[in-house]
């Protein structure tokens, strides 16, 4: 778990991945719905998986911001000055329908 964010609703999570053999990086963002304490265990889904071909690096904030219907979610990268990574900035609009827990979010062009 690299990062985290809430709403009213749900709990955001940023999980991020790196295997140096093959140098390849993964980014996971899931959703949880937030229940009363009388509930059962957090029930999360991924809201996104992003990896090659897509321009992924050690994303390592989440941000989340409402939107009309919705959620802004922005994810950063920095560059922590080496010359093999960069930084950058995903956004995703993140719209869950009214009363369910989660939906597939839109991804929009940084």
């Amino acid at each position: 778990l690299t990062a985290f964010a809430t709403t009213q609703t749900h709990l955001l999570m940023l999980w991020r991945f790196y295997n140096p053999l093959t140098e390849e990086t993964q980014v996971d963002v899931r959703a949880c719905a937030l229940a009363g304490l009388d509930a059962p265990p957090l029930q999360c889904d991924r809201l996104a998986l992003l990896r090659a071909p897509l321009p992924v690096d050690n994303f390592e904030a989440l941000d989340v911001q409402p939107i009309p219907g919705g959620h802004r979610l922005s994810l950063l990268s920095d560059d922590n000055y080496s010359r093999s990574q960069r930084t950058l900035l995903a956004t995703f609009d993140w719209l869950p329908p009214p009363q369910s827990s989660l939906t597939t979010p839109r991804a929009s062009a940084p």
